[in-house]
């Protein structure tokens, strides 16, 4: 298989999850904590991966615990097509926790005769289990959004999201049990914890009480690009510009005491979470980036030092967090720690390469060539005017196969041998650019 999960003592994480770039699998949601686990939504191209007219993928939710032992949650096949103006494709989402998991498919349909259409699917239950569903819409153009927070076993979302209504519910999936929120209620940023919904709509934070029936505050959320409900009311959140998430991102939180936002200063407007009081996010200084966590009383720790290492997503709960870095193999490594364990480094960004043997040997077509990565690496081969690959190596991997064009194949088997010059194109953990060539022999075998 192409995904590994093994265990690794650095950067002193539980568990070490290494996804590949595309055509994958590679990462496409997450990672989110479920417990002791770590859950994410990956995605790998089966056919057509180079093709702009149609493709088949497989999409998959999958979970790894420190154990080491990684199982499948869901897993679907989907295709796209595109043909001037006709195109149909799918994409998946997903919320999860230790009682349940809930998922979202979209799909997306289009023609010159019949105009745009878009549909979505909701469905929720246990994890492993079966998952009843709770959403099944279509309308002309629609394209979301489409409200949906989990909370233990409870589930908020609007029942019928293709229309132009606002509206939420909140459902327990044990027992059935559904609450109708008044109206208009609902918007793109939804979360659920508690006996409080927390939403963004027309610039203003609504956090409500469906217990009681009533809301609990709003206030002013200009700009608010994700949020997260704390079991007190209290919410985190980050603000910022679309383009420019760091360089223009705030923390805020609001709270019933103070309803107004409380500006905690930068951050990346990219992802937030809280637990307890004590907000995660990811803080900004110029090129270097740190996972934090704040306390109610102001006080922060680093619980990540990513440097120029490019950060993914993350999340918290309890006393674990989880996160994303990129891999030398051009991918994403998820990790998973306990605050304890804080502070962690993500590591050097340097992923050399190198080039192996000067002799090439070649196999119906196909030319092997060997590198030197002892912590993987990934880019573009390219044999100058005889064939080239994209490719993707994880730590121990040292080959690349390259395809040689039709003529030059003819050329060897005449000759036995010819010299090539091979350059190699790679990209290390803060994606910058670093190119090595070689002249090589390649011998026909």
């Amino acid at each position: 298989m192409l995904l590994l999960v093994v265990c690794s003592a650095a950067p002193a994480a539980a568990q070490v999850v290494t996804l590949r770039p595309a055509p994958g699998p590679f990462l496409n949601e997450g990672p989110l904590l479920a417990g002791d686990r770590v859950v994410w939504l990956q995605e790998q191209c089966l056919r057509g991966c180079h093709s702009y007219s149609e493709a088949d993928e497989l999409h998959a939710i999958r979970s790894a615990g420190a154990d080491g032992v990684s199982r499948t949650l869901f897993r679907a096949r989907a295709s796209w097509a595109s043909n001037g103006p006709s195109y149909a494709y799918a994409s998946f989402s997903f919320r999860v926790s230790e009682q349940a998991l809930v998922t979202l498919r979209f799909t997306f349909t289009g023609s010159e005769l019949e105009g745009d259409r878009g549909r979505v699917v909701v469905r929720a239950g246990p994890p492993g289990g079966a998952r009843p569903v709770l959403v099944d819409c279509s309308a002309e153009s629609f394209s979301g959004p489409v409200p949906v927070a989990l909370d233990g076993n409870r589930v908020a979302y609007d029942p019928d999201p293709c229309d132009e209504r606002m509206q939420l519910v909140v459902r327990d999936l044990g027992s059935g049990e559904t609450v109708t929120l008044p109206e208009p209620a609902g918007g793109p940023l939804v979360s659920l914890r508690g006996r409080f919904v927390a939403w963004i709509a027309g610039g203003q934070l609504v956090v409500h009480d469906w217990v009681a029936g009533i809301p609990a505050y709003s206030a002013p959320a200009a700009g608010v690009r994700a949020l997260e409900l704390d079991v007190d009311g209290t919410v985190a959140a980050v603000s910022g510009e679309v383009r420019r998430p760091c360089a223009t991102g705030r923390l805020l939180r609001y709270s019933t005491a103070a309803p107004g936002p409380a500006d905690l200063g930068p951050a990346c407007a990219s992802g937030v979470a809280i637990d307890g009081g004590r907000i995660v996010y990811l803080g900004w200084e110029r090129f270097f980036r740190t996972l934090r966590a704040v306390e109610a009383d102001g006080a922060a720790q680093d619980l990540v030092r990513f440097g120029r290492v490019r950060a993914g997503g993350f999340h918290f709960g309890g006393e674990r967090f989880a996160w994303a870095a990129r891999d030398c193999g051009g991918g994403e490594a998820l990790f998973t720690a306990s605050l304890a364990e804080a502070p962690l480094d993500a590591g050097s960004t340097n992923c050399r390469a190198r080039f192996g043997a000067g002799t090439v040997p070649v196999r119906r077509r196909i030319a092997t060539v060997r590198l030197r990565c002892p912590r993987g690496c990934a880019g573009e081969l390219s044999l100058r005017h005889m064939g080239r690959r994209q490719f993707s190596l994880l730590r121990g991997a040292n080959e690349v196969r390259v395809r040689l064009r039709r003529d030059v194949w003819a050329r060897l088997q005449r000759a036995g041998s010819l010299p090539a010059l091979a350059k190699m194109v790679t990209f290390n953990r803060a994606g910058d650019r670093q190119a090595r060539s070689r002249g090589v022999r390649l011998v026909a075998r």
